[in-house]
Parts: structure tokens; sequence; C-alpha cells
């Protein structure tokens, strides 16, 4: 009787982002090494222009990887052990010894799920409740007035009922654009990343932090856009979802309200390869459709 692997690596599901751990981080970026994170690169001097910020369990770096086989692209994590699981598990894709992830999209011709009764009753009484499917698609850009009337719901990821293709990457892929570190990136982001240096950070179901007095650990804050943007270049975007609608108000309020950012017009969200990718590549992301939960 064989053990999961995924039982080595078991961690609990919060963690306090401003305690003080023992973390290694570079004194600037410039004194960032990157290759000794993307180990199996080609380049010489690989530098990641896309971030995942919490990444968790790697899903989503998992999905981009073969996708953008030319974009490097870095995970950050809090929890050291699953930092551990995504290690070990891209080395595994790299060696062949596990297969990758697959999934496909919704198809629309099937009944949709309908929320849990709770679930439902819990809706009527929210504001923000309504939108379905709003992605919260972010980018740094000109200022916006503070209006947080949502846009209409968005329909749903295409192309519709076809998989996505994660399964099988073609053969020249090495699964060598993809890692992740154990640091802690609403302290240290700057100290890795230059002005400037990323054109994609996604921010997929943090952490809620539902008490008054936690709501500065949330990851998205006035204080820390300020930081997202230092390290996003002009016309960057950022991906933000959640299955908590309170969550979902809290970060579309902070960024609707930040001068630096503005929403994405739908047209071009919707010609956006990754906006399907945020619904469907996490464990988050699975564990809110066996619930049955909106994502907003």
């Amino acid at each position: 009787m064989s053990r999961s692997i995924a039982g080595r690596f078991r961690a609990r599901p919060h963690s306090n982002p401003l305690s003080d751990q023992k973390l290694d981080y570079p004194l600037s970026p410039q004194a960032m090494n990157w290759k000794t994170v993307f180990t199996a690169s080609q380049l010489e001097h690989p530098v990641p222009e896309w971030l995942d910020l919490g990444c968790g369990y790697g899903g989503l770096l998992e999905a981009l990887g073969p996708r953008f086989p030319q974009t490097h692209i870095i995970g950050i994590e809090i929890r050291p052990k699953v930092v551990d699981y995504v290690r070990d598990r891209v080395e595994r894709l790299r060696t062949g010894a596990i297969l990758p992830a697959q999934y496909t999209l919704p198809d629309p011709s099937a009944p949709a799920e309908q929320p849990k009764p709770a679930a439902a009753a819990k809706a009527q009484g929210k504001r923000y409740q309504r939108i379905q499917q709003d992605p919260n698609h972010r980018r740094a850009a000109l200022p916006v007035p503070a209006d947080l009337t949502p846009p209409p719901p968005p329909p749903l990821p295409a192309p519709m009922g076809t998989p996505i293709l994660v399964g099988n990457p073609p053969a020249p892929y090495r699964w060598d654009n993809i890692a992740a570190i154990h640091s802690n990136g609403m302290k240290y982001l700057p100290n890795f990343f230059a002005k400037g240096s990323l054109s994609k950070v996604f921010v997929l179901f943090p952490d809620p932090h539902w008490k008054r007095h936690n709501l500065r650990r949330r990851i998205i804050s006035p204080a820390l856009l300020m930081e997202y943007a230092y390290v996003m270049r002009e016309g960057g975007l950022m991906y933000t979802i959640t299955d908590v609608d309170e969550l979902h108000v809290w970060m579309d309020r902070c960024l609707a309200e930040h001068p630096l950012f503005e929403r994405v017009p739908q047209q071009e969200l919707e010609q956006d390869p990754c906006y399907a990718l945020i619904w469907h590549s996490t464990a988050d992301a699975e564990r809110a459709v066996r619930k049955c939960l909106n994502k907003y």
C-alpha cells in the first residue's frame, strides 16, 4: 500500500504574513541570481516576467508554463512545505515521472451547477453577489473614478467545451521556465524585482483574513498596491480572483481607488489567453467548483 506524495508536504492552510520568519532574500534585485532558481533554463541570465503571488501548490504555474514557453514565471509562497511540493512536482515533470494536470473548460450546453441553498440565501443580501464571474482583471494605467459599479457579467471563458492544452505540451518543452521560491511577497517583493520588471501579477484565491484586526494581513491593500505598481511595468496586468464576496468587494475597492490601476475593458479581457486559466487551473478553483461556490 503506497502513501500519497501529497502527504509528505502537508501544511497549514493559513500563515501569518506579518510574523517574523527566517527567510533568505537578496539585498537588491541586482544581487538576485535567478539562475539558481531556474536551474533548468537554457538562458544564462533568466529573469522572470510573470509573478504568481501566493502560488500555493503551483497549479497556475503548471498551466501557464507550456502555453508560454518563452516566458519565465516565478511563484512566491510563504509556506515552506508547499514550496517543497511545487519544486518536487516540477522536477518530476521534467524527468517524466508524472504527467501534467489535464482539465477542460465548461460546456455551455450542459446545465449549470446551482449554488448550495445556504450560499444562495447569502447571495441575496450582497450587492456584488449578482456578478457571477467578475475577474477583477487589472492593469497599471491612468487613474479612474472611484466608481465601484461592476460591469455586466462576462461570458464564460472561450473556447467552450475544448480542452486547455496542458496535458500534452510540445515535445521540445522541458518545464524549464517555471519555478517557486519560499519568501514573503508582502515584505520582500522589491528585493527580488526591479522597478517595472513584471508584466503580469496573479493573485488567485488569497487568504481572506476575516477578522477586522487582521485586515492588514490581506495581500491586496492600499499600501501594498503601491509596491505592486512599483515592480510592474506600465500597462502590466494584475489578475485577481476569489470565492469570497466580501474579499472581492475589498479588492475591488482598493484597486478602483488606487491612482495607478484601472479595470481592463471587457472586450480586451475576453481575448486574454490567461483569463480562462485563472478560473480552472488551481486547487482552490477546483475546491470552489466542488462546493458550488461563486467566483469573482
